[in-house]
């Protein structure tokens, strides 16, 4: 699909004697580029490229030999020399930097030709003799073999040619063999082998051979009568494919460029013209690219000669330079490039019409209707098979421009049909003297009425590059004049028009971008340039778009850019770098796609403002649309503008259609903007989209227009569609989430994220079931609401969770109202059909069809449980004839819930079987008083209390009218209830809520137990009344439950129990006592005039705890400082050490720090022990931190140690509340100097640990805690270390 596009022309012109020509023979220096040529005269010229001037000029008739004629030129880079050969023998050698010529050697049988190998290590030498000569580059002779060897003794120069392959291990010879006189093809190896040869071929004309760089063919030309062909053979000599030339001609040349892509061939025409043709192979077919003819049509300025092109060459290195030489001496060199030709405009009318250029013929494809394989063709475009298309343009309503190499132009209307060729509009050949189109390049079509193209002409002696207007008039055919838009100062590179904005740019070999303008914007025929920009390398293809929204009220965000694309794969956009590996780019109206080598394909949104960044094209999320995989070596072909189709070409010439994710959203958007539902309905269907993206798009704008959804997709098929593809997720955050717009980063897990999404979405009455109940309710109040019953079914089964119960209720109403007729009035049916005039009703769908679809839509499993737990039999048995189900089980399943009486029997056998047991037991207590006890199993064996409680729970007062004998039976089974939920409330040990459930159900012996065993002393005494127990057994009672009381330390309690129900308040002092509770005591003891036990008993124990609290006070202190010092000591050290040891490390100190050795060493032992310390699993790192964390000095967990045994000694609040109630009683008696004392040594203690508070509370510095051991992370200090009390 592409055309290669000629860049550059540049020429030069050699003057020759009047009776001199060149000859058929060029080289070139590859670094500086400059061409060597040959006169008949034996004069060698070298013309450099960059002034244009000729820097070599030799006679070589000074070392040739008399009348020898010239067969060999080539230039040596190793020796920096020109290398020639003449038929007489002489080898000559012209050293270009020293400008000297010399000869080298002479072979006497003469030479037939020269070719170098590609490294130029040897030279291969066709002798007069029919020998194969090898030399090396310091020309010693390293092998002779003969070129015949069935008949070596054979003798003669024959003309012959040499052709190497690119690796320089093979070569071929295209020569006559000596027998059969017939050319034939050999091949030898480099050690001049000979590998094999050719059949001897009729008319394979010779001395032609031109050996493709890739190494697989061989061209050769093979010229029967007038027809003349270009033929291939392998390597092992057998005949490969062929293409045929114009009739009648003869090759002169052939060469192949560097990459193998392009064989250009130079033929004598029988018009006395010869031409240049450029060949190009794609999918099997031979294109015919360029035809440049120069002879009798061409223009011949007075008092020049006629000119013929003798020889082509294409540059090594550069693979799209070619040179030219023509007999006159003058050289051209062609620079070119590939490129697309097809119509520009980003408008919707566009048919992104696409031409190729094959010779005569030019090949038209409207890729937006069609896209036919290559070498086929939508149309074609069929001219005289003498001329050729050089070069196509399109206007901006896509009419088609082609320039012919007769010098004419034809002008064709735009298609009509996309397999129908455009008409042609004019043809018109423009005279030569007022403009050469052999000279013209790059044509654009501006206006209907005007053609820009750059001219190169050489004059007087120096080249000129112009920009040329063509004024024509296609209505008329007539050419109306051709005016110089302006004399360039800058050799042009690209030539450029944008017919949406009208932009022309010029781009020169520099780089530089200028603007071409019209003077008056009126008039087209007056232009100027103005500087644009500049880009940072030269570029091949140029473009522009605007990037900016779409919105015309927006215009100061709009602003066009220019794309570049250089031949080194870098892709430039508004002078920034945009990738570094492109090799083709094309414009959408949203989009700048293009694809890279690493075989992707990228799109950078151009319907934004412009900025940097919008230029990465690194996937921003997991389903980041802007990087999609292509095939390998595929290139952008055309981009269809409004639409997603995209046509790449592949590397052999196949075409493949796509339609990237990114420009098909783009689309929907658009169409969801325009709320065309039904096309973006049909885009999403098309192409496999998520169809959620319609509502999640616009939410709010899908909500108020449901009935516009629901009219304009029509089908129920496609609405069912639809609603089946909802599912509680925003798309446009996750499978369609735009670049522009920043996702947040959560820290939960993305599971986590979606379940909170949809969490969000359920409690907002979730996406689904909102957009189920927003078309059903449409649908419902539409007057076809009969054609949209599977619809609305569909709506109830995909809402969340599925409304499976009402969609089988509209299915039952759907089967009822299918037997109406059977008992409706005949006469009313017998009328209504006889109506006349009426239109057709709306066929409604049948139940069956609507049973077939729920169950297609929903588990059968799930829909039968649904239609059996409705209670409706027949229901049930529609469903399960539609599915899978086997009737020898569903059939004696539903006989046997059938024979059950009552209908509450019934329907609690099916909540049974579905496993609703709150259900089945609102219909098994239906069914009598005789189901009672079935009641309590049933409650017992699926925990159901809660629901038995509801059920059964019975209040007089609420039914007074009720029958003394009903309420006694109802009192009855609920205590029975409230019985059993006790048992199960002690059988889990809840122990207080199982007593609070007897005293409900009146069964106090349990209620009894219940309390007991939560020494609830108030409850138990309260229901041993009501049981009513005798005083004795009351007070045994309360002898039990203080023995219980007091076994648990509850001690107040016991006591109040003794004083209450026991009448023992000698044994509530001891109680008190026992509990340190000295106040109640003593207030008991003089309550009960029971003085004596305060000096026998109470003063005895307040000096006893006194002693045993001073003790503790004391032992406390004396640990808390020890600890607290040498707490000091190892937070000191394990600061200092660490910069000991590494001071250590690096200076001899063990004399000055003797005394720490020790402590160093340890230091470094723990260091490493820790970097040994990776046990896996926290809880197994817990287990072991507890086995090392102990108290041995220089351990690396002492200083965990001992923080945690300085807050163990922390005095609790309990501990100072002991202390504070030992201080009020010591004062009570009598005691005050030990209440002081007390007082000072507890003050002293507190003073002591509020010294330590920040230490204890500083972060750990130990080296021996695991850096990812989560329990040793220290946690924010807190303000105190402990709570001290107001005491």
């Amino acid at each position: 699909m592409r055309n290669l596009v000629p860049l550059q022309l540049q020429l030069t012109q050699i003057e020759l004697a009047a009776d001199s020509s060149l000859l058929p023979l060029v080289a070139f220096e590859t670094l500086s580029g400059t061409t060597f040529v040959v006169s008949s005269d034996h004069v060698l010229f070298g013309v450099s490229p960059a002034s244009n001037d000729i820097q070599v000029e030799c006679d070589l008739k000074e070392q040739a030999s008399p009348g020898s004629k010239v067969t060999g030129l080539e230039y040596i880079p190793d020796l920096e020399s020109v290398c020639i050969t003449t038929d007489a023998g002489d080898i000559l050698v012209y050293n270009v930097p020293s400008r000297q010529l010399e000869s080298v050697g002479e072979i006497d049988s003469g030479i037939s030709c020269m070719g170098w190998s590609p490294d130029y290590e040897f030279v291969i030498l066709i002798t007069g003799n029919n020998s194969v000569i090898q030399m090396t580059n310091d020309w010693d002779v390293v092998t002779e073999v003969p070129l015949h060897s069935d008949c070596p003794e054979i003798c003669g120069l024959n003309p012959s040619s040499v052709s190497w392959r690119a690796d320089g291990k093979v070569f071929a010879v295209n020569c006559i063999h000596p027998e059969t006189l017939k050319p034939i093809l050999k091949i030898f190896d480099r050690s001049c082998s000979a590998e094999s040869s050719s059949e001897p071929t009729p008319g394979l004309q010779n001395p032609l051979v031109s050996w493709r760089p890739s190494g697989e063919i061989i061209a050769a030309v093979q010229k029967q009568g007038k027809s003349t062909n270009i033929v291939f053979y392998e390597r092992n000599g057998l005949r490969h494919y062929e293409f045929a030339l114009l009739d009648n001609s003869q090759v002169l040349s052939l060469d192949w460029n560097s990459n193998s892509e392009v064989l250009a061939i130079v033929l004598a025409l029988e018009n006395n013209e010869t031409a240049v043709q450029l060949w190009h192979r794609n999918n099997y077919h031979w294109y015919k690219k360029q035809d440049w003819r120069v002879g009798a049509s061409s223009k011949v300025e007075e008092g020049r000669r006629s000119e013929a092109i003798v020889a082509v060459r294409w540059d090594a290195e550069k693979p799209m330079e070619l040179r030219v030489v023509l007999d006159s001496g003058r050289i051209i060199k062609w620079t070119f490039c590939w490129d697309i030709d097809s119509s520009l405009s980003l408008s919707p009318n566009n048919p992104s019409l696409t031409g190729v250029i094959d010779g005569a013929r030019l090949l038209l494809t409207p890729f937006r209707h069609l896209s036919p394989p290559p070498p086929s063709s939508a149309s074609v475009l069929d001219f005289d098979p003498l001329v050729s298309v050089n070069a196509v343009a399109f206007s901006r309503d896509s009419e088609v421009l082609v320039l012919l190499n007769d010098n004419s132009l034809a002008i064709h209307e735009q298609i009509s049909e996309p397999t129908v060729a455009p008409k042609l509009k004019a043809r018109l050949t423009i005279p030569h003297d007022q403009l050469d189109l052999s000279t013209c390049r790059q044509p654009i079509w501006i206006h209907s009425h005007f053609v820009m193209l750059i001219q190169t002409v050489l004059e007087a002696g120096s080249q000129e590059d112009r920009l040329v207007l063509i004024e024509l008039d296609p209505s008329e055919g007539s050419l109306k004049g051709i005016s110089l838009v302006s004399s360039l100062s800058q050799k042009p590179l690209r030539l450029y028009f944008n017919p949406d904005s009208f932009t022309i740019l010029l781009e020169s070999v520099t780089g530089e971008i200028f603007k071409v303008q019209p003077r008056d914007a009126k008039v087209l025929s007056t232009w100027r340039l103005v500087s644009h920009s500049k880009l940072p390398h030269p570029c091949h293809k140029i473009a522009t778009t605007v990037f900016g929204p779409p919105d015309d009220q927006q215009e100061n965000q709009k602003e066009e850019v220019v794309i570049a694309l250089n031949d080194k794969s870098r892709l430039y956009i508004n002078g920034l770098e945009a990738s570094t590996e492109c090799n083709s780019f094309a414009v959408h109206d949203q989009y700048i796609l293009f694809t890279t080598n690493t075989h992707t394909l990228r799109f950078i949104d151009h319907s934004l403002a412009f900025k940097k960044e919008l230029l990465d094209t690194t996937p921003a999320h997991a389903h980041d649309t802007c990087v999609r995989e292509v095939e390998r070596g595929s290139r952008l072909v055309s981009v269809v503008p409004f639409d997603s189709k995209v046509i790449l070409q592949m590397p052999r010439g196949n075409l493949e259609i796509i339609y990237p994710r990114a420009l098909q959203l783009a689309i929907c958007r658009m169409l969801i903007d325009r709320k065309d539902y039904k096309n973006a309905f049909l885009e999403m269907r098309r192409h496999r989209f998520d169809l959620n993206f319609l509502y999640d798009y616009n939410p709010s704008q899908f909500l108020e227009h449901v009935d516009d959804f629901v009219r304009q997709l029509e089908k129920p098929s496609f609405l069912n569609l639809f609603i089946s593809s909802l599912y509680d997720q925003d798309v446009t955050k996750s499978l369609f989430a735009r670049r522009e717009e920043k996702i947040q980063q959560s820290s939960l897990p993305q599971y986590l994220v979606d379940l909170q999404e949809t969490a969000n979405d359920a409690a907002s009455g979730g996406k689904v079931t909102k957009i189920c109940t927003k078309i059903r309710e449409s649908l419902e109040s539409s007057p076809l609401k009969d054609r949209y019953l599977i619809s609305i079914i569909s709506t109830y089964m995909c809402s969340k969770p599925p409304q499976l119960e009402n969609a089988l209720n509209l299915i039952k109403q759907l089967r009822q109202d299918e037997l109406v007729p059977s008992i409706v009035d005949l006469d009313a049916i017998s009328s209504s059909s006889s109506s006349s005039s009426s239109s057709a009703p709306v066929q409604k769908v049948s139940s069956d069809k609507a049973i077939e679809y729920a169950i297609f839509l929903a588990d059968v499993e799930a829909l039968y449980n649904v239609a059996l737990g409705m209670y409706d039999f027949d229901l049930v048995v529609m469903v399960a004839q539609k599915s899978s189900k086997d009737p020898k089980e569903y059939i004696p399943f539903l006989s046997e819930i059938k024979k059950l009486q009552p209908e509450a029997l019934q329907r609690h056998r099916i909540d049974c079987y579905l496993e609703r047991w709150d259900r089945a037991l609102d219909h098994l207590s239906q069914c009598g008083p005789d189901h009672f006890e079935d009641c309590l199993q049933l409650i017992k064996r699926r925990s159901i209390f809660l629901k038995g409680l509801d059920v059964f729970d019975f209040d007089p007062e609420a039914h007074p009218d009720l029958p003394d004998k009903d309420k006694e039976i109802l009192q009855s089974q609920s205590n029975r209830v409230w019985g059993l939920y006790g048992q199960h409330l002690m059988e889990n040990a809840q122990f207080e809520e199982a007593g609070r459930a007897f005293l409900r159900g009146n069964q106090l012996e349990d209620a009894m137990k219940a309390f007991r065993n939560t020494e609830n002393w108030r409850k138990v005494m309260v229901i041993g009344k009501r049981l009513g127990k005798s005083p004795e057994e009351l007070r045994k009672l309360a002898v039990d439950l203080t023995a219980s009381l007091i076994n648990s330390a509850r001690f107040v309690d016991a006591a109040s129990v003794l004083l209450d129900y026991c009448d023992d308040p000698a044994r509530a002092v001891s109680v008190l006592i026992n509990a340190c509770s000295w106040t109640e005591a003593i207030r008991i003891s003089y309550k009960h005039d029971l003085d004596h036990l305060v000096s026998q008993s109470i003063r005895p124990a307040v000096l006893e705890a006194f002693r045993q609290q001073s003790d503790l006070l004391e032992e406390k202190r004396a640990l808390f400082v020890k600890h607290f010092e040498r707490l000091q000591v190892v937070k000191t050290n394990n600061v200092l050490l660490p910069r000991l040891v590494h001071f250590q490390a690096e200076t001899d100190v063990s004399g000055l720090f003797s005394d720490t050795s020790s402590m160093a060493s340890s230091a470094s032992g723990s260091y490493t022990m820790v970097s040994t310390v990776s046990a896996g699993g926290t809880r197994r790192r817990k287990k072991k931190r507890k086995k090392r964390v102990t108290g041995k000095e220089g351990s690396p967990y002492e200083e965990e140690f001992l923080v945690n045994a300085l807050k163990d000694l922390v005095p609790s609040q309990s501990f100072q509340e002991e202390i504070k109630s030992l201080l009020v009683a010591l004062l009570e008696l009598g005691f005050r100097p030990k209440a002081i004392q007390l007082q000072h040594s507890f003050g002293e203690f507190l003073k002591v640990v509020h010294k330590a508070n920040d230490i204890i509370l500083a972060p750990i510095i130990g080296s021996g805690i695991d850096d990812d051991d989560e329990d040793s992370k220290q946690e924010p200090p807190k303000p105190k270390l402990f709570v001290e009390i107001d005491w």
